[in-house]
């Protein structure tokens, strides 16, 4: 028989060989769950899959609809790796719309590969991001999107756009809440998945009742004629546009400015354009059905800007409602005009050129009215840029 001293020595041994096993087994458990969560939530972050292959996904809701999503317990993380389509695979008629950058896609359907990474911009409780595609022949992609690290609810469009490249797909996306959204976008017997990562204070824009920064000193007279030499360097213009107050006092009483900010195309039209940035005015209009939308381009050069605006006014003579091209009095006295869109129905979009600088805005009004507010707007959008010294 076994001594006492001897038998709770074999216990104490028992014990802690115990102690030992259930411990390896909570590491061991810990570990597989965190291989599922790296295996789940560590993928590929775009999927491409054609109706010819294996790889298929499941079927959603129409892309003028909206979608509330609910959280997804592996959906931690947004970031994974992307791969582009290698040039030499890229069709020539999408490798001509891409006018250089990388694209993603196959079959019927592609889209810049640069466009998944804008953050949005955030415009009354709202994220959008204005997204491009290339499909062949044209048509227009059935767009759904999902949340993936919490709730929310996801709108998307899509409509054509014409330009010199010929006729493609622009869509704007929005989305509730920041955070991971998966986007699916289906066109014939070709699918695009990705994630895009919609921050929270993605190009706030600060209340229009912040006090000027007055970086650049102010223009003591308004110049008769749009001067190439003399204005600030891009970066400094950039800055003020995307910051400095908007003076608002010249707009008709029903339109409120909100503030201004940063903006970043995915058009992958500025690639290579002498392109250095563009600032955005965001408004809101007491009046019934009336949307505006503005922007700055702004350009490293004075010709960079000028031939981006020749470009505009080509386009719009070429592919826009025959008659529609007309020219607002603008002071200073600046090349300017406005045109009918193709669509969105009763879109009008006017432009200008001074400097650096371009300056875009887009309103849509019904038909049974006629404000020309875009005229106004742009008259306070010339007036800004002068007063920054550009």
């Amino acid at each position: 028989m076994y001594s006492e001293e001897h038998r709770a020595e074999l216990l104490e041994r028992a014990y802690r060989r115990g102690n030992e096993l259930r411990l390896r087994r909570r590491r061991w458990l810990a570990t597989l769950a965190g291989v599922v969560v790296i295996v789940v939530a560590g993928g590929s972050a775009i999927a491409v899959s054609d109706r010819s292959g294996n790889s298929r996904v499941s079927v959603g809701q129409s892309s003028s609809s909206t979608a509330t999503t609910s959280s997804s317990p592996y959906a931690t993380t947004c970031a994974a790796s992307i791969s582009v389509v290698p040039r030499a695979k890229v069709p020539d008629d999408v490798r001509a719309w891409a006018q250089g950058a990388a694209v993603v896609g196959n079959g019927a359907l592609w889209t810049i590969r640069s466009a998944i990474d804008v953050p949005g911009s955030h415009q009354s409780n709202i994220w959008r991001v204005k997204f491009p595609w290339y499909t062949r022949p044209f048509g227009l992609p059935t767009i759904t999107g999902r949340r993936l690290d919490g709730t929310g609810t996801f709108r998307a469009d899509a409509n054509p756009a014409t330009d010199s490249r010929g006729t493609w797909v622009v869509s704007s996306f929005e989305f509730s809440r920041p955070g991971c959204w998966q986007v699916t976008s289906r066109y014939g017997s070709s699918t695009i998945r990705f994630r895009m990562h919609i921050l929270a204070n993605a190009h706030p824009a600060p209340p229009s009742s912040a006090q000027p920064a007055a970086r650049i000193p102010p223009s003591p007279t308004l110049p008769a004629t749009t001067p190439t030499t003399g204005v600030p360097s891009d970066p400094v213009l950039l800055l003020a546009l995307q910051s400095d107050r908007f003076d608002g006092s010249s707009l008709p009483a029903h339109l409120h400015v909100l503030g201004v900010g940063r903006w970043q195309y995915a058009d992958a039209g500025h690639v290579g354009s002498g392109y250095a940035g563009s600032a955005q005015l965001r408004f809101r209009s007491d009046a019934m059905g009336e949307s505006l939308s503005s922007t700055y381009d702004v350009f490293m050069a004075a010709p960079a800007a000028a031939t981006w605006f020749t470009r505009a006014y080509a386009n719009f003579r070429t592919y826009g409602p025959a008659g529609s091209v007309r020219v607002p009095q603008l002071n200073p006295s600046v090349n300017a005009f406005c045109a009918r869109q193709a669509a969105p129905p009763d879109t009008t979009t006017c432009w200008f050129v001074r400097g650096l600088t371009t300056g875009i805005v887009t309103a849509t009004t019904p038909s049974s009215t006629s404000r020309g507010d875009e005229d106004a707007v742009l008259q306070a959008m010339l007036t800004h840029l002068v007063a920054l010294g550009g």
